[in-house]
């Protein structure tokens, strides 16, 4: 070959140029991959609070409470279904997660009490798959109240008044997965 035909090296302005176009394509997919964990953690939380996992919480609300309950997960599956588009963000998809995680946690509470005040706690702890525990994301983070995305291992701001308790939680929720992982492993 000819030293003609080999391209040239790229001029320093070149060089900075192409660096800054990659960094912005990495910022841009990388948000892109938040928006879509973010967005998944909102159709889990929706299949989980329509299916199995809340179950033996439906039958210990009143008929209000329960459409309630299904008012909520139809528009929230509405939203996504319909309004959810290319230019939606990855606050509006938060902004419904953490609705939706409200408005379910709040008829969970109820239906809660209304079990403890039945004296039926035996029939619920018999069946270790009948936990009603929230799904995690799939990712290895998850959004706490606040609607902060947090991994497992990143710690929260001290000064945050919740901090310590939501910490607890995700560590106690990061246990059940583990034990459950373990079980699955055990059955196979």
């Amino acid at each position: 070959r000819r030293s003609s035909d080999l391209p040239l090296p790229l001029s320093f302005e070149d060089a900075k140029a192409s660096r800054l176009i990659l960094k912005k394509l990495d910022t841009r997919d990388e948000a892109a991959l938040r928006l879509s964990a973010t967005h998944n953690d909102l159709q889990s939380y929706l299949i989980w609070a329509r299916g199995e996992g809340f179950d033996k919480y439906r039958d210990q609300l009143k008929e209000t409470e329960k459409a309630t309950l299904a008012e909520l997960l139809t528009k929230t599956n509405d939203w996504i279904e319909d309004e959810v588009t290319d230019s939606t963000t990855r606050a509006q998809v938060r902004e419904k997660l953490v609705t939706l995680r409200e408005g379910v946690r709040s008829l969970k509470k109820v239906a809660e009490e209304r079990i403890e005040g039945a004296d039926t706690a035996h029939e619920h702890e018999s069946n270790p798959f009948a936990s009603g525990k929230e799904p995690i994301a799939h990712s290895d983070s998850f959004i706490e109240d606040d609607g902060i995305r947090r991994t497992r291992k990143q710690k929260p701001v001290a000064s945050e008044p919740a901090a310590e308790e939501n910490a607890a939680e995700a560590e106690e929720t990061a246990e059940i997965e583990d034990k459950s992982d373990e079980d699955k492993s055990d059955e196979d």
